[in-house]
């Protein structure tokens, strides 16, 4: 019997493909198992090794979060799920995981994306210089940023933000998802974003790291959803330029 409920009592092992996999971990993110969290970093290293070439400039697009999402996440607002499109992008730095994670973690995201915040503010939730030294597993934020696109619109953002240090074979590996913790506002009366989910994981290469990144995310434009592959479109330029932006960053 102990045998038997111990067994009900793990979770779902970690899916082998990207199509399910980013979902995965950003569920279980807080999972308390690190070998859990583990073994789906692992899976993605695994994937990223063998066909991170099949990601072209389009992205790759991943399968809708699950019904999990919303109750793996704190606070009080509501969350949900149904109708946010994802895609994922993969694209090298030449600098390493603790690096890119000083970059994202601690510096001024201003600075850091030039042209992309008016304001970046962020309320830590534990030691953010505990977890640069590797000595705390997991740190959050509270970030309350202003943004801009194509020089025509502005959002305003309440987001929330967590960190988690996975260790790998080959050194340890930068876990981040953020999620929408109070209503964004935006510049025009004919756009909103409802939700927005992203997962980014930094993996360790012999010549820097792997950024992974995924969102997703159930926008409007008027009174209707906005279109699938427009929303997809925007989301994979906007991850590929910030990655470009940080591997500048990081080279000065």
């Amino acid at each position: 019997m102990l045998l038997l409920a111990l067994v009900a009592c793990r979770p779902e092992p970690a899916p082998a493909e990207l199509e399910e996999l980013c979902g995965w971990i950003y569920a279980h993110f807080a999972e308390e198992r690190e070998r859990d969290l583990v073994a789906g970093v692992e899976n993605l290293d695994a994937w990223m090794l063998e066909h991170a070439l099949e990601i072209d400039e389009d992205g790759y697009e991943v399968l809708q979060l699950s019904d999990e999402v919303p109750d793996s996440l704190p606070g009080e607002r509501e969350h949900a799920v149904e109708g946010a499109v994802g895609a994922a992008v993969a694209d090298p730095i030449t600098h390493g995981v603790l690096p890119v994670a000083t970059a994202l973690v601690v510096e001024d995201q201003v600075e850091v994306f030039e042209g992309v915040y008016e304001r970046y503010e962020r309320v830590f939730e534990g030691d953010p210089d505990c977890f640069m030294d590797l000595e705390c597993e997991q740190v959050g934020a509270e970030n309350d940023f202003d943004s801009q696109y194509g020089g025509l619109i502005e959002v305003s953002t309440l987001m929330h933000a967590q960190y988690r240090w996975v260790q790998l074979e080959d050194g340890p590996a930068l876990i981040q998802r953020t999620w929408l913790s109070g209503e964004t506002e935006v510049s025009v009366d004919w756009a909103s974003v409802d939700e927005q989910y992203f997962l980014m994981v930094a993996l360790p290469r012999p010549d820097g790291a792997l950024r992974v990144q995924t969102v997703w995310i159930k926008a409007r434009l008027g009174e209707d959803s906005a279109p699938e592959s427009a929303a997809l479109n925007v989301m994979v330029n906007s991850m590929r330029s910030q990655t470009e932006q940080l591997q500048a960053w990081l080279d000065r």
